[in-house]
This record gives structure tokens, sequence and C-alpha cells, in this order.
């Protein structure tokens, strides 16, 4: 579930280096019509995710096998047709204009990093076919759930983590304060609230 939902959100984040100045000010006649069609259709997208995430953990007891079935049949779906809105309907120029609004906030924060927004189809096969993350074997201790739900999370970001790193996160208390709520929603089976608290 965390791969599908990894994969459709740094879709969304690395859009944010083709886009306008922040200055500048559109109206409907100044999108292209493609934009403005491509922008609706990305709602309905991303939409439907949160729908499938709710659907697959809900605020409570962990839902059966099912239900992650149909979460990965549909997230694939999913990041299959927004990687298509993005790469062949819309000019690079126009693809901040595409975020979803709930997204524009990250989307910005990632512009200065110059990361590509949209990932390629190829990208998204490449995603969809990596396998879930291995603790195991590496070189960090993990002395608490927090320290393990940090390492699941830099896993799936393909972030390498160290001592150094662990420590630094940890020491955020923004952060650690969603770690914490995050493993005492997972302790209790209330995974909607640990994928909130994640988010």
């Amino acid at each position: 579930m965390v791969r599908g939902r990894r994969s459709f959100v740094t879709g969304l984040a690395a859009l944010a280096a083709a886009g306008p100045a922040l200055s500048q000010t559109f109206t409907a006649t100044s999108i292209s019509q493609a934009a403005q069609d491509a922008r609706r259709d990305v709602g309905v997208l991303s939409r439907r995710a949160a729908d499938l995430l709710r659907a697959t953990a809900a605020d409570g007891y962990e839902r059966g096998g099912n239900a992650v079935r149909r979460f990965r049949s549909d997230g694939a779906s999913l990041a299959r047709e927004l990687a298509a809105v993005f790469n062949g309907r819309v000019s690079e120029d126009d693809w901040l204009l595409v975020v979803p609004t709930s997204e524009l906030d990250l989307a910005l924060a990632m512009r200065p990093l110059l990361i590509r927004l949209a990932p390629t189809k190829d990208q998204v096969e490449a995603a969809l076919k990596q396998p879930l993350p291995q603790l195991e074997g590496q070189n960090v201790e993990l002395g608490t759930a927090e320290d393990v739900l940090l390492a699941i999370v830099l896993a799936c970001l393909d972030v390498p983590r160290g001592k150094e790193l662990m420590a630094r996160l940890r020491s955020d208390s923004a952060l650690d304060a969603a770690l914490q709520a995050a493993t005492a929603a997972i302790k209790a089976h209330r995974y909607g609230l640990a994928a909130l608290e994640l988010e």
C-alpha cells in the first residue's frame, strides 16, 4: 500500500520543476484547454486514489486479502493513467497547472530540487514491479517501533539510512510526533489513522 501511495505522491511531487513563475497570474482563457481538461481528469484520478486508500485501510481493523489485491490492481491502473495524462496530454510548461490543489504545496516545495514531476511510462512500470523494502541486513540498529516505521518510510522512498540521518530525523519534533501517533495507530490496528499520520 505504501509503495502504491509512494508512486502516486512521487509522481505529483516531481512536477514542480517545469512550473511557471509564482508571480504569474492565470485566467480561464490564458490556460490552455488541454491543461484545463487535464486538471479536471487528474482531480478525478486523485479522488479515486483517496477513495481506494480509504477502502483498503479504513479507520478500523485490518481488511482482508481481497482489499489488498484490489488496492494493488487499482493502484497500478491509477499510476498508469496519471502518467499518461502528464506525459501525453499536457505540455511540460502547463504541468504545474494540472496539480490538484491538495498537492500544490508539495509540488512547490519540490520545485527547487529540479525533480521531474511526472514519471515516464517506463518509470511507472519499474516502480510497480519494485519489491517491498527489506530491512534485514542493514547496519542500523532499530531500537523502537518508531525507528522501524521510519526505516520503512526511508526504504520506500529509496533513501539510504544511517545512524546520523535517523538521529537527525528523530530529533525533528513534528516528524517524531507523527511517527509516534502512526505507531500507536498501527499497534491498535487503526490503519486508516496510521495512513493519515504518515501522509
